[in-house]
């Protein structure tokens, strides 16, 4: 229950000391809420786990009945220190948190999730494709650098998670909140999609997804460090600061490149704590604003020609069922005329039939009275 013996630093862990981190559990940084300890502290939602508080590793540290918030209340307005693990960039860190009263909830400022640090970042979803007017689209994720990598309430766990969760929500005709990482912006954000099998294309969200290893989040090469206060303004070594928008950018030429593209299509404004906050601009929601115009114009369009064609077709459906069950009937009249004549033609056959057995006994008397009558007249003509 000792973390003492984790060596705390920035450089990546590797090896055996790998596979023994790996074995942890810790609590999954969900949210971080700005201007709160955590924020000022540095977490990062998805990527960080704390792993220990003083020297005492979670698993060791929390039960049914003790958990992290309780832990922090009891320390409250006193520095406490966090060993935490950075699941994409592979390193482990001291960060010394100071819980406290403040204006939003908690002492902390952040939501935790508890779980493994093994595969933690393995289940994540690549969007590679994006289509024009899908429901993707209209939600603002981008080609490239986006990755999906859980929900608000959890990060994914297995590879059908989105899957699910996508079909749940189409099935029940709900929106969906998305966890997605940029690797433009080295941040997570809330997407909000509304899975729909009516949008005008393939798929319920309109964009290709991959998995695997070779779609992995990269490790932090193009990240944008959390901001933070001192005499750099918070700008790492290495890093320059654009002058349009105020946001963190490597000198590498092409990873500058992927964070300039992603800017365009943001929003970045300062926030109260001095962390770049991003958000969609008003030309982009105009846009989606335009083609949901257009897209319901062209359902709309699309319904009206289908009754149209309903209503043409129903007269013709009408007449052809019609003379089709005029046709039945006369053959079942025809049918049934047969029948009736063969029974005629049956009950003829079996009258003369009758007629002729009874007759014939008859006939017999006769002809013999007949024979009798005429042997009597031959026997008198003798005398």
């Amino acid at each position: 229950g000792d973390a003492r013996g984790l060596e705390v630093r920035g450089a990546v862990v590797s090896g055996e000391e790998l596979e023994a981190i790996q074995q942890l559990h810790g609590l999954r940084v969900m949210r971080v809420f700005p201007s709160s300890p955590a924020s000022r502290a540095g977490l990062r939602a998805f990527e960080d786990f704390i792993v220990a508080v003083d020297d005492t590793l979670v698993d060791e540290l929390l039960t049914e009945n003790r958990t992290l918030a309780s832990v922090l209340a009891a320390r409250l307005d006193q520095d406490v220190t966090c060993i935490v693990w950075n699941c994409l960039a592979l390193t482990e860190r001291s960060v010394a948190l100071r819980p406290q009263r403040w204006a939003g909830p908690g002492v902390l400022g952040a939501a935790v999730r508890r779980g493994p640090l093994s595969g933690a970042a393995e289940h994540v979803w690549h969007v590679v494709g994006v289509a024009a007017g899908g429901p993707a689209d209209l939600a603002g994720l981008s080609a490239g650098v986006d990755y999906i990598v859980g929900t608000p309430a959890d990060a994914f766990g297995s590879e059908r998670d989105l899957e699910t969760a996508v079909r749940r929500a189409a099935r029940e005709e709900e929106e969906l909140e998305l966890m997605v990482y940029s690797t433009a912006t080295a941040r997570v954000r809330d997407v909000v999609v509304a899975p729909s099998r009516h949008w005008g294309g393939p798929g319920l969200l309109g964009c290709d997804v991959m998995n695997g290893l070779m779609h992995r989040i990269p490790v932090h090469a193009q990240k944008v460090p959390p901001t933070h206060t001192g005499d750099n303004d918070g700008v790492p070594d290495g890093g320059a600061r654009t002058k349009e928008h105020g946001a963190v950018a490597p000198q590498n030429k092409s990873a500058q490149r992927v964070v300039v593209e992603e800017v365009e299509s943001l929003s970045l404004r300062e926030g109260s704590d001095g962390a770049v906050e991003d958000g969609v601009d008003e030309a982009r929601r105009e846009e989606r604003r335009r083609r949901r115009k257009a897209e319901d114009t062209r359902n709309a369009k699309s319904t009206d020609a289908v009754r149209s064609k309903e209503a043409s077709v129903k007269p013709a459906v009408a007449n052809s069922d019609r003379r089709a069950s005029g046709r039945e009937r006369e053959r079942e009249r025809e049918r049934k005329s047969g029948e009736r004549a063969g029974k005629s033609a049956a009950g003829e056959s079996r009258k003369a039939e009758k007629s002729s057995a009874a007759s014939a006994p008859k006939k017999a008397s006769r002809e013999a009275l007949s024979r009798s009558s005429s042997s009597k007249s031959a026997r008198r003509d003798e005398r």
